[in-house]
Order: structure tokens, then sequence, then C-alpha cells
């Protein structure tokens, strides 16, 4: 999700296979479903770039919401509290 603030607002991930300290991991995202400033992202990480077939060490999905505002900051005077 390519914007400044994003909130995760959960996680489904599985983790397919170990790794070593060491091995190059390449992890891949991409948002495959958007409503509003809702996201879904999903995500894998594979072992290696170069090889023809790189493993799938990690697989998973995260919901993302896109706030109006930094969620740690103070509502503007103005504006209600949410």
């Amino acid at each position: 999700v390519n914007h400044p603030l994003v909130v995760l607002a959960g996680s489904s991930v599985r983790f397919l296979a170990p790794t070593r300290v060491g091995e190059r991991l390449v992890a891949e995202a991409r948002v495959i479903e958007a409503a509003g400033r809702k996201r879904r992202v999903e995500v894998e990480v594979r072992r290696g770039e170069r090889q023809e077939n790189p493993e799938v060490v990690l697989a998973g999905e995260f919901p993302a919401v896109i706030p109006d505002r930094h969620v740690p900051d103070p509502p503007h005077p103005k504006e209600p509290p949410a």
C-alpha cells in the first residue's frame, strides 16, 4: 500500500519452510483488493531470487486500513472525538 499512513488490521501468515541466517530472502507484496480506505495485501517471501523455481518460505495476507490522520495524533479541536 503506497501511502504514508497505513494501519494493519490483522494478519494471516503461514511459515512454509525454515530459513537460515545468511540466506537471501526476497519478499513481494501486492494489493489484491481495494475498497475505499481498506486494502487486502498478499505477501510471499521466497528463498533466492535468481533460481528458476525459488521456494516460497512464507505466504500471508494482511488486511490494512488507511486512516484519515496519524493514529496517535489527537483529533483536531473542531473534530469530534472518534
